[in-house]
């Protein structure tokens, strides 16, 4: 009989001849051997076929990640607790105007206004810390050397050492803001 783990019968190994003869201890034992073989080839295939099916839906999900990622008006970002960027969705370029690929290059703080950059460093230690930080503000340059002010909000993934963050671009607010005060 060929048996799976969970003790379902899923069929019978058999041996045919032209002829009926009797089978010696060492052969069923061989075909009992070869019945536990073919049983474990079909669990793999079984398996293997879940963890195909577990990776295109895998997949899938990352597609659609990925769309929502580059699809958002508002700046998303990972970076890592090096200072570096790792991935930028489109919103940056079209905010600041620099290449995806120039900011990726270049610490975070190559941006950020001098001023600003204080602060910057300790709402970053803060996030490798642990903290999860929120309306956090400062000012980043543009490609034609222009500064916009930006709302954080982001998350630390400690265990991968990455900040998971959001900016928007708040530079008409602030100059509203300005206006008002004068």
């Amino acid at each position: 009989p060929l048996i799976d783990p969970e003790g379902h019968a899923l069929g019978a190994l058999c041996v045919l001849d032209r002829r009926p003869r009797e089978i010696t201890r060492e052969q069923k034992d061989a075909l009992m051997s070869l019945a536990r073989q073919v049983v474990s080839q079909l669990e793999l295939r079984r398996k293997l076929a879940d963890l195909a099916s577990a990776v295109a839906d895998r997949q899938e999900a990352e597609k659609e990640l990925d769309l929502l990622f580059n699809l958002s008006l508002d700046m998303l970002c990972i970076a890592g607790f090096d200072g570096y960027y790792k991935r930028l969705n489109p919103a940056w370029q079209n905010t600041l105007g620099l290449t995806v690929e120039e900011m990726l290059a270049r610490p975070y703080l190559d941006f950020v206004h001098p001023d600003d950059r204080d602060a910057t460093i300790e709402a970053a230690q803060k996030l490798a810390s642990g903290a999860h930080l929120i309306s956090f503000e400062n000012r980043y340059q543009c490609q034609d050397g222009s500064y916009k002010w930006l709302l954080w909000t982001g998350t630390p993934l400690a265990g991968k050492e990455l900040i998971y963050a959001a900016a928007r671009d708040i530079t008409e607010r602030k100059a509203a803001e300005e206006e008002l005060r004068r």
